[in-house]
């Protein structure tokens, strides 16, 4: 339903989760990292397309907040709105890691495109002083629905 294009042959995997409607499934994740950020996309099929029209703003905006706090994102945020036909969730933090004994602020954004049929989440990351870099902003560019 969505696809993305990686600047280099990304690493791939299948890997299976259990959904909110409680059916088990297999879903693709492929990730690349370069040399001035992170890509990463995963393709989720949803077997019952009502419990993707049933989730309402509020919830996918509380589930981004809640997903950013989990994983140790700060001063994030999350909005959801429609682009091309299909609802869109972003959500952006930052996260202070150590590198070389440095600290950086590195920022995070994953976008959430909710298909008829899937989901497709992105994640991108770079240091904050250079976010987006050209590779990342290639990459989001690239998304298309099918």
């Amino acid at each position: 339903e969505f696809s993305i294009t990686f600047p280099a042959p990304p690493k791939e995997k299948v890997f299976s989760y259990t959904g909110t409607d409680g059916v088990d499934a297999d879903a693709v994740s492929a990730e690349l990292a370069t040399a001035d950020g992170f890509l990463k996309v995963e393709f989720v099929p949803i077997a019952d397309s009502k419990v993707l029209t049933a989730m309402t703003d509020e919830h996918i905006r509380k589930g981004g907040l809640e997903y950013a706090r989990h994983n140790g994102l700060t001063v994030s945020h999350v909005v959801v709105e429609r682009k091309g036909g299909s609802r869109v969730a972003t959500i952006r933090g930052t996260k202070i890691l150590i590198n070389k004994g440095k600290e950086v602020a590195v920022t995070y954004v994953n976008i959430v495109y909710y298909g008829s049929r899937s989901m497709m989440s992105v994640y991108t990351g770079a240091p904050s002083t250079s976010y987006p870099t050209q590779t990342i902003s290639r990459f989001l560019a690239s998304v298309r629905k099918k």
